[in-house]
């Protein structure tokens, strides 16, 4: 069996939140199932072959980070769109959101071109905004999902929407969807880590990646599910 080929894109710049456990959740079910995995992580001054592989995630990081990396990744726009058009899978959580946008737009009024992917615009604002949701996946709508949305910058939406989460609960305004699902690209600003916590949100991505069903004990992740859920009176479980 060849090993599922992972990208973690940005290894070294975009690491916060300890947003890697989505990687840690995903290579520790495969390799309860058995199945061979291969991490490579890739940064600013390495080419990249976007098509060599299944999975390519990028996490969040410091806004002077993010613009390292955009000027670096806008040079990949037609092997990443290739990449997504064939079925990779792409997780992209915070603002790493912005390196696949048409541009990104700092807070002193520069901008600099991103990956193209989507119509979307990403613009930093230094403003820091911080929130709890609750989502529906748009796969799974009867299910609840859990997150934390802690930024300083934003999404000035294009003509483009392919939403990932209707918005069941949130604290501050982001409107009654969330996220990017496209093919197999899903985009999100929740962390968490997102898969750590949402054993449905796990199960779709391995399934996605490897065209099967994933079983594994997911008992103690659904306890902590509904013991932060239960904490947001107003949302239905």
């Amino acid at each position: 069996m060849e090993p599922v080929k992972i990208l973690w894109l940005y290894s070294d710049l975009l690491d916060l939140y300890g947003d890697r456990g989505n990687l840690t959740a995903v290579t520790c079910r495969l390799r309860g199932a058995g199945i061979p995995f291969a991490v490579e992580e890739k940064s600013i001054y390495d080419e990249l072959t976007p098509e060599d592989y299944q999975l390519i995630y990028a996490g969040p990081g410091k806004d002077r980070n993010l613009l390292r990396a955009a000027e670096h990744l806008a040079g990949y726009g037609d092997a990443l769109r290739r990449s997504v058009e064939k079925g990779t899978v792409f997780l992209v959580t915070g603002n790493a959101q912005l390196l696949f946008g048409r541009e990104i737009r700092d807070a002193d009024g520069t901008s600099c071109p991103a990956a193209g992917l989507f119509d979307y615009v990403g613009r930093i604002t230094g403003e820091v905004f911080i929130d709890d949701v609750v989502l529906c996946p748009v796969f799974d709508p009867g299910k609840a999902v859990y997150g934390f949305i802690n930024r300083t910058s934003q999404l000035i939406p294009g003509e483009d929407s392919y939403p990932l989460f209707r918005v069941v609960y949130a604290q501050k305004p982001i409107g009654s969807a969330e996220g990017t699902l496209y093919r197999n690209f899903i985009g999100s600003w929740a962390l968490g880590p997102l898969l750590a916590k949402n054993p449905t949100l796990l199960s779709y991505v391995l399934r996605q990646l490897t065209g099967r069903e994933v079983p594994f004990d997911s008992s103690l992740q659904d306890t902590a599910l509904l013991r932060t859920l239960a904490e947001f009176p107003a949302v239905n479980h």
